[in-house]
């Protein structure tokens, strides 16, 4: 029987010892699931985690899957002994009480895909009082494998996840982490390079996923690259590495070819911690022009008021003063022009004016 057998018939075919990481996290009857599993009662304790962590001002949150749950050492919400590395590797990366320069919060469910994900940041994950300045999504492992959704569906999933926290968080900035590597081969094989330099699917399980994860990634990288707010990271290179012809996942980042190693999870988040550096390089740099914009055009603004106060307006640009309202009675054609100009600055693609993409009138 083929291994995805098990997907449809409430059975993990275990003949295929690769895939044995599945039979614990797959569901066939969701809303039992719900009920017998805990998963309404890990989603009121992840309120609560929220609750405790709204009193300190988060840098980053962590919204995912098992990978993002075993950061804290937990699996289906179960301290793991053998997870309390990972748990403290995450404490010294994103704790400022343990000296990290960043402040993070995970939250994560062993077994989610992305309309899990959705669900719970729609019931009650994303509260008003939580706003860090970074939402970190790594979702869709168990899109393509767990349930063996096809890659446009994945896709799908993810940016409806982006789409909902752009909603809710429209100042937020978010970072759409690239699907991990992930292999069922001992070997940790992803993809063999031939003389031609096409890659040549390698027959197993292996090539179930990979091919699968990189047209997800791709399509996810295009989507980041046209919003201003939405970041695309990829992880690839972090986890793997080229061995003669071969892309393997590196054993010692990646052990089980899905979940990361303390080791990984070192690695992963010193990138991470870099990408956070940037963002918050470039926000900071543009919260200082636009503190700068502000107290220039007050400035201005009270000059004007000064000389018109005295009798003495010689800026043309104004058609006249208005002494009972207090201010000025702006030139329609001018205001057009500011208006245009504005939007011109803004280089949002996304900006619509009367009906026409910004690129129609630039």
């Amino acid at each position: 029987a083929p291994w995805s057998s098990g997907m449809y018939d409430n059975e993990v075919n275990t003949d295929d010892d690769g895939l044995a990481w599945f039979e614990d996290g797959y569901v066939d009857d969701w809303a039992g699931y719900t009920e017998d599993f805990g998963y309404n009662n890990r989603n009121r304790n992840r309120r609560r985690e929220l609750t405790a962590s709204s009193a300190s001002p988060l840098d980053v949150v962590f919204l995912g899957d098992s990978i993002t749950e075993q950061r804290v050492g937990k699996f289906f919400g179960k301290d793991m002994e053998k997870f309390k590395s990972n748990a403290k590797v995450f404490k010294k990366n994103f704790s400022r009480e343990a000296g990290a320069k960043y402040e993070g919060l995970a939250l994560g469910i062993a077994g989610d895909t992305a309309p899990n994900l959705l669900w719970r940041i729609m019931h009650g994950e994303m509260p008003d009082d939580l706003n860090p300045r970074i939402w970190w999504i790594t979702i869709g492992t168990n899109d393509l494998g767990a349930t063996q959704c096809s890659e446009e569906v994945t896709l799908l999933g993810i940016l409806r996840v982006v789409e909902e926290i752009l909603n809710r968080k429209p100042e937020a900035q978010i970072v759409i982490n690239s699907i991990l590597p992930m292999s069922q081969e001992k070997s940790g094989i992803l993809e063999i390079t031939g003389r031609k330099g096409r890659g040549r699917k390698k027959k197993g399980a292996a090539t179930v996923f990979w091919p699968s994860i990189k047209a997800v990634n791709k399509q996810l990288q295009k989507f980041a690259d046209k919003h201003k707010s939405v970041k695309f990271f990829d992880a690839t290179d972090i986890f793997t590495e080229k061995v003669g012809n071969r892309l393997v996942i590196d054993h010692t980042l990646i052990e089980d070819g899905v979940h990361p190693t303390p080791a990984g999870y070192k690695a992963w988040d010193k990138e991470i911690i870099k990408r956070i550096d940037t963002i918050e390089a470039k926000d900071d740099s543009k919260k200082a022009a636009a503190a700068e914009y502000a107290v220039q055009e007050a400035q201005k603004q009270q000059a004007d008021m000064d000389k018109a106060a005295a009798g003495d307006i010689t800026d043309d640009n104004y058609d006249s003063f208005d002494e009972f309202g207090g201010g000025y009675t702006y030139d329609d054609n001018i205001m057009d022009d500011l208006y245009y100009a504005a939007q011109y600055d803004e280089g949002d693609d996304d900006w619509l004016y009367a009906g026409q993409d910004t690129d129609d009138w630039r």
